[in-house]
């Protein structure tokens, strides 16, 4: 585990070295651990340049408001989006692109904790996997020149990082490579299970292809955020009181982790394949990967900063292709619905 310390200690450290003017895209940057990792960000980076997607303008206003307090000399702006719908990250994503060439960091954090389902959301798509994984990929595929780019230049210490905040070390040893969607045999728990070890299967074919950039899969633990208000009234009272309890004595707290999100986003632990084996991290070995050796490109983390990854569910995926099938079958549905504009 990574000390509380040690975090605070290393992101002490950011202004000086990273210099000013990385950029930083927050998927569902508007509340809970998307806010709070970019306003830990704000805190120690030097006149960051920091993009806001996400639903709520009000909401996106009040923290853009706090940034500029927190730092004047950064810059920042919100992007308005619906990202459970695929062609909707398409029209953020080309906005971002007519802005920035080069793109240091990209936190995807958009999600839903809602029981029952399916709830399709217009293209064919279930709402829960679309947001904890198509969209998520389909904004990281978009964006992979601004990141390869920021990999192959040297300023902002050559930072190209994406971090997915969803359930690394909770891979599910079956998919269902014949409804990898879940379109036909959709619940709940197996959506979830698809979600995370399609995310951990696609970071390591994404590692593997763009040597310049580093990927991770975190787990954030059980973050007393407001995720619970997409949950029937009922339902969300009871867990908001369950939170202010003896919750309390099993979460994290919301701005711990965005601290402990900045850490793992900026720290030489975690570094793109071709940096592996000359950076020397201040606070330990370059982390093991999703494959089981070190500096891959690709890894899975804990809340606490931790390798996390179910390895035996990983290996029977891997013995079969499984990441390349997921990304294939990846593939086709953005090429369904974004290409032919078709539902999936």
């Amino acid at each position: 585990m990574t000390s509380l310390s040690t975090v605070r200690a290393h992101n002490a450290t950011l202004r000086s070295r990273l210099g000013p003017g990385l950029v930083a895209v927050f998927a569902g940057g508007t509340s809970g651990i998307g806010e709070t990792t970019a306003r830990e960000l704000v805190r120690n980076v030097d006149a960051p340049k920091v993009y806001i997607i996400g639903r709520n303008q009000t909401q996106a206003n009040r923290i853009i408001d706090e940034f500029k307090q927190i730092s004047p000399n950064g810059q920042y702006h919100f992007i308005a989006g619906d990202l459970a719908r695929l062609r909707e990250v398409d029209r953020v994503c080309e906005k971002l692109k007519e802005k920035e060439s080069r793109i240091n960091l990209l936190v995807l954090s958009q999600g839903i904790l809602r029981p029952g389902g399916p709830n399709y959301v217009g293209e064919g798509l279930d709402m829960k996997m679309s947001l904890h994984y198509y969209s998520r990929m389909r904004m990281l595929t978009n964006l992979l020149p601004q990141l390869r780019a920021a990999g192959d230049s040297k300023d902002n210490g050559g930072l190209a990082r994406v971090i997915s905040c969803l359930a690394a070390g909770r891979e599910f040893d079956r998919l269902d490579y014949d409804d990898l969607s879940l379109k036909h045999n959709y619940g709940v728990l197996p959506a979830e299970g698809h979600a995370c070890t399609m995310t951990s299967l696609a970071l390591e074919h994404l590692a593997a292809k763009n040597p310049q950039v580093s990927f991770v899969h975190k787990f954030p633990g059980i973050v007393r955020t407001n995720i619970l208000r997409s949950l029937h009234p009922v339902l969300r009272y009871s867990g908001d009181a369950l939170m202010a309890t003896v919750g309390r004595l099993f979460t994290v707290d919301v701005t711990e982790s965005g601290e402990r999100f900045l850490y793992t986003a900026t720290s030489d632990r975690y570094p793109p394949k071709n940096l592996a084996g000359t950076v020397k991290p201040e606070d330990g070995e370059v982390e093991i990967g999703t494959t089981g050796e070190r500096g891959t490109g690709a890894y899975p983390v804990a809340w606490n900063d931790k390798r996390t990854m179910n390895d035996k569910a990983m290996k029977k995926h891997r013995e079969i292709g499984g990441a390349d099938k997921v990304w294939d079958h990846t593939m086709e549905v953005f090429d369904t619905i974004c290409v032919k504009g078709q539902e999936y």
